[in-house]
């Protein structure tokens, strides 16, 4: 600061007498405002630096700023954060309590976190807090894991490997191997040239002659079924064999009674079943279903001689019939599902197995070792 003391050793002169007045007033304020170098100035709480004013003097802020003094006292905003939470170990929680955030841990393994009447806390899974709604959104399917379907209330059901409930499937009850052992619950026919049906311990065995127009069928009523086994659903099986393959010609095994003449099957005929079409001398096995129009699947397989198979048609009703096969002792196939041309007709309960060499000179052999309906 400069120095002023001088100033008040001015003189007045007659014309310059109130200007050196007003110079000394100013003087004198300055020197009663200004700050003596001895001044000292010191850090305060959460500040560093300072000192006297004979020179510049910094203040700082220090880092970090502790909790007490308004900070968090973490140099990261990760560090700072765990300073100011209330958890002291893995898997605690921070919970608003009655006036202030508090600590929650971890419950056991076996224990879940349930929202109290005031606070929340862990505590084991107890039955009667579980309701589930009447809807299937996590029912299981073959898709995903999930819940078991709403029971039917129904004794006859039981639950199937897709996830749905469906009607027992009883084991044939009114055709076995005992039936193609005798001819006490099958009439046999034979049309044309070729050996004549015959049962015996292998089942029964149909071969057609090599003169065109032969065809040979083994057919019996299902004594007790049902007066529409279609309406009334249930399963079909039946296990057959082919023991010789030659040029052309056709099979039927199932349901109804489909004519058989000289030029082959009439497959429009009502029915549920299968057919074996040769052609070439290569067999190709089929589901069929027929109700004035036939609906056939895709080829399920091919059959060469010697090749055994077993059979199973599900009826569900008149809505649908699902396609099952087995080859030489192989895992059942999976469903082939028919929705169309379901037979719906009264009285249909008769059970055939036929072959045909669909009128060409070719002679083709098939033995029925067994066939089977129930409910």
């Amino acid at each position: 600061m400069a120095d002023v003391t001088g100033i008040s050793n001015l003189t007045s002169s007659s014309n310059g007498a109130d200007s050196l007045t007003g110079i000394k007033a100013a003087a004198a304020n300055l020197n009663s405002d200004k700050a003596e170098t001895s001044t000292t100035i010191s850090a305060g709480t959460g500040l560093t630096g300072g000192g006297s004013l004979a020179a510049n003097r910094t203040l700082t802020l220090s880092t970090p700023v502790s909790i007490a003094n308004g900070g968090t006292s973490g140099s990261t905003a990760a560090a700072g954060f765990d300073a100011l939470a209330p958890t002291t170990t893995r898997g605690d929680l921070i919970v608003r309590g009655a006036s202030s955030n508090g600590r929650l841990a971890v419950g056991s393994a076996t224990q879940v976190l349930h929202g109290g009447a005031t606070d929340p806390a862990y505590s084991a899974v107890v039955e009667a807090d579980i309701t589930l709604s009447d809807n299937t959104t996590n029912d299981v399917s073959t898709t995903k894991h999930g819940f078991v379907p709403k029971a039917p209330n129904l004794t006859t059901k039981f639950l199937r490997a897709d996830g749905t409930w469906a009607g027992v499937i009883s084991l044939p009850k009114i055709f076995g191997y005992a039936g193609f052992e005798t001819t006490g619950r099958y009439s046999l026919a034979a049309n044309g040239a070729g050996v004549t049906p015959a049962f015996n311990s292998a089942g029964v065995q149909m071969a057609t002659g090599a003169t065109a127009g032969s065809s040979r069928t083994a057919w019996g009523a299902l004594n007790g079924a049902s007066s529409s086994i279609y309406a009334a659903g249930g399963v079909f099986v039946a296990t057959a064999g082919l023991n010789t393959l030659n040029g052309t010609g056709s099979v039927f095994i199932g349901l109804g009674l489909v004519t058989v003449s000289s030029t082959g099957h009439t497959f429009t005929d009502s029915h549920i079943g299968f057919k074996i079409l040769i052609s070439g001398g290569v067999a190709t096995l089929y589901g069929t279903v027929a109700a004035g129009t036939e609906t056939a699947t895709s080829a399920l397989t091919t059959l060469t001689v010697d090749d055994s198979i077993q059979l199973m048609a599900i009826i569900n009703s008149t809505s649908s019939v699902d396609f099952y096969y087995s080859k030489n002792g192989a895992t059942l196939s999976a469903a082939t599902n028919v929705t169309t041309n379901i037979p719906t007709a009264a009285g249909e309960v008769n059970a055939q197995c036929s072959i045909s060499n669909d009128n060409t000179n070719n002679s083709n052999i098939i033995r029925v070792q067994s066939m089977g309906y129930g409910l």
